[in-house]
């Protein structure tokens, strides 16, 4: 089976920074389209969500802004319980990241530490995996060995947002522990780690969203990594 055109990490962070210097794209408002297209494709895949439990597990960077905003729009679509967690002690304050933190706040939803997610006996219909981006590497360890142990013990139906966090984005290595994604909900191209070594176990069916990268960009990647293969 042909694959389809992909990226690397460095050529998707490239995209990102071009966008934004280049054709003046904020990076707020990236972030804001690639989290409602999550929430987006929650709302699709599992149609009625009013009964259902959400866990919306983000990291410190903007995978975990993307989270964040995920969670602001599943609640705007007054979809079930959303329970929202970050390794951060107290809510970010600064960039894109803290402004949607602060969103959450004045919305009402508590963003809770990590040890309230695994020590709790709850259970959730749905959970969206927001701790690392493609920018990750090395392994997980800590809170974050922990917390991805618990995602992947659960029944849930797991949501990563770009990449499943633990797997390298151009390898498709996963060194440590690792999301098994039901879904992966990717932005702008494909990472080439989706298929390679372990990616094709772990990141479940992929679904490509552009977040307001211009089509010029990325048929200009296109055409680049095409003409490699």
């Amino acid at each position: 089976m042909e694959l389809p055109i992909f990226v690397t990490a460095e050529q998707m962070i490239e995209i990102d920074r071009r966008s934004q210097s280049e054709f003046f794209i904020p990076q707020i408002l990236l972030m804001e389209n690639a989290g409602k297209a999550v929430a987006d494709e929650i709302a699709l895949d599992l149609g009625t969500l009013r009964d259902k439990k959400i866990a919306v597990v983000s990291g410190k960077g903007n995978n975990g802004g993307d989270g964040f905003v995920a969670a602001k729009w599943l609640h705007y679509y007054r979809y079930g319980h959303i329970s929202v967690y970050s390794p951060q002690e107290s809510c970010p304050k600064d960039g894109s990241l803290g402004l949607n933190a602060r969103i959450l706040g004045r919305l009402g939803m508590r963003i809770m530490p990590y040890n309230a997610l695994c020590d709790s006996d709850l259970s959730f219909d749905v959970i969206v995996d927001a701790i690392f981006g493609t920018g990750f590497r090395g392994v997980p360890n800590g809170q974050y060995d922990k917390v991805i142990k618990y995602i992947n013990s659960s029944n849930s139906r797991v949501f990563s947002v770009d990449i499943p966090s633990g797997l390298h984005p151009d390898t498709g290595e996963a060194i440590g522990e690792c999301v098994r994604a039901y879904k992966t909900v990717t932005f702008g191209l494909p990472k080439r780690g989706f298929y390679r070594a372990e990616g094709p176990l772990h990141c479940g069916r992929i679904v490509v969203s552009n977040p307001g990268f211009p089509p010029e960009l990325l048929d200009e990647f296109r055409s680049d990594r095409a003409c490699r293969q």
